[in-house]
Formats: structure tokens, sequence, C-alpha cells
């Protein structure tokens, strides 16, 4: 048995350890790979306040978790009042339904909520749905569901649908004025300048770090950005867009938590 499947067997007894059923069969192509967890009724959904991960709450345990947070995607700060309120029948229409849960990993919060993605009964993702609505944007930390969220994830922006009608309230351009710190952003512009400190690398989005927008990353994820074609120091003067939670430390920083968070801007299109 090669290494990889062994790997994926004994990462699927797991699985079938937490769902309290026989161990789980690998996720297609809609999963993005990952394993299934099991199924869970939903019995409704939540959205933040704020920018964060929105989660449905299981009419019945599944293991040990009472709810899922919905890998993948955030609900930003910045969705209206009415797109929130769509985000409610959207969720509403799935809920009584045995959904599927898949997971790469057993990852519950505080509150017992397992972290997965979620399928539904045609096959495709609840995320997908959402991010084609423009109610979520992906948070770029699933590099396997990359191209998927992207996809879904364009529709909206085409659409301007959701969040996409104003991106202000998301996209952070050069000059543009920051909102209160920490939030889920999308920072856009040209980095000009390319810095290393020890083990981490920044992408500098202007020449003075107090009031322009620094991108940092370690050492694992700017190999990463390398093995994918796009070395750091080859990044000097190019248009990107990097997505993840910023910071105010003496300067607006984003901590990029992935490759697959930061994207080219090809003359204005993805």
């Amino acid at each position: 048995m090669a290494p990889c499947r062994r790997c994926r067997w004994l990462l699927g007894l797991a699985l079938g350890a937490l769902a309290g059923a026989t161990p789980p069969v690998t996720a297609d192509e809609a999963g993005c790979g990952a394993a299934d967890v099991g199924r869970g009724v939903i019995a409704a959904a939540a959205v933040p306040v704020g920018s964060g991960r929105p989660w449905l709450r299981l009419a019945a345990p599944v293991g040990t978790a009472t709810g899922v947070g919905l890998a993948g995607i955030i609900v930003p700060r910045g969705l209206g009042v009415d797109d929130r309120r769509g985000f409610d029948r959207l969720a509403a229409a799935h809920v009584g339904t045995a959904l599927r849960l898949m997971a790469d990993k057993i990852e519950l919060d505080r509150r017992r909520r397992l972290v997965a993605l979620v399928g539904l009964p045609d096959g495709r993702l609840l995320q997908q749905e959402l991010l084609e609505a423009g109610l979520a944007v992906s948070d770029g930390t699933l590099a396997a569901c990359a191209s998927t969220f992207s996809a879904s994830e364009s529709l909206a922006r085409r659409g301007k649908r959701g969040i996409w009608a104003t991106p202000t309230r998301l996209i952070v351009d050069d000059g543009t004025e920051t909102p209160s710190l920490p939030d889920f952003l999308v920072l856009r512009g040209r980095i000009v300048s390319v810095g290393r400190s020890g083990r981490t690398t920044y992408l500098n989005f202007g020449r003075d770090r107090r009031t322009d927008m620094t991108v940092r990353l370690d050492d694992r994820i700017a190999a990463d950005l390398a093995a994918s074609g796009r070395r750091a120091d080859g990044l000097v003067g190019v248009v990107v867009e990097a997505r993840g939670w910023v910071e105010d430390r003496d300067g607006p920083l984003l901590q990029l938590p992935a490759a697959s968070a930061l994207a080219l801007w090809d003359d204005g299109r993805w």
C-alpha cells in the first residue's frame, strides 16, 4: 500500500471514531479531497457580528461536536444587513437536511464545534453557495480548495453580489485608510519592496511601515510561494491581492495564513 493511501486510511479511522460510524470514505472533488466525518442535520445557522467564521448548529451531535464552523470562509464585517438576512435565508433552506461533513483533521473549538466542509445533497459545498452569492469570502487557508473557492468567488465578484457590490467594504487599495483593526481584509496593491528579518519575509506595499501595508510570511509559506513560481523577491513591482487578518503592529500588518491567500492581479482580472 502506498504511504499516502495508508495515511488517508488511518485518517479515515480517526474521523470514523469521531462520527461514531464505520470508517469514512474519501470525499470527492467537491470536498477538495477531504475525508468524510459523517452526516449532520442542520438546526440553525449563525453569522458573527463582526468579521468571522459562520457556523451551523446541529440538531444532534456528531461524535462530540454540537456545531460546525464553515471551513475556509469568512463572513466579513462589511456585509450589509440585507445580505446577512440573505445568508440566513440561504442557510434556512438546508435546515433539517442531513448534510455531509468533511475535514482533513479533527479540530473542535471551545464550544465543541467542528471546523469542516459541508457537502450539499447535490454534491456541491455550502461554502460554494455562500461564496457565489457574495455572502462570504474565501479566507485563503485551504490550498486544496483554492481553485474551487476562487471560481465560486469570481462569480460573485463579476456579478457584484453581496459584499462585492461595494468591495471597498472589504478591499483596501494603495493609499486607502484602513478601518479599525484587527479585521479580515483583502489587501490589493503593488509590492514596493521585499525585506527579510531572521526567518521572516516582509512584502512592503509602501515605504513607511507605520502607515503602509505590510504582509508577513514565515519560511514555510515563502517556500510554498516559491514552489508555485511566485518567489517573494520576484514580486517587487507586481500587483497582488493578499487576504487575511490585519492587525496594527506599529503599522497595518497581515500575517499571510497560506500561500493560497496571495494571488497575482492581471489587468484587473483573476
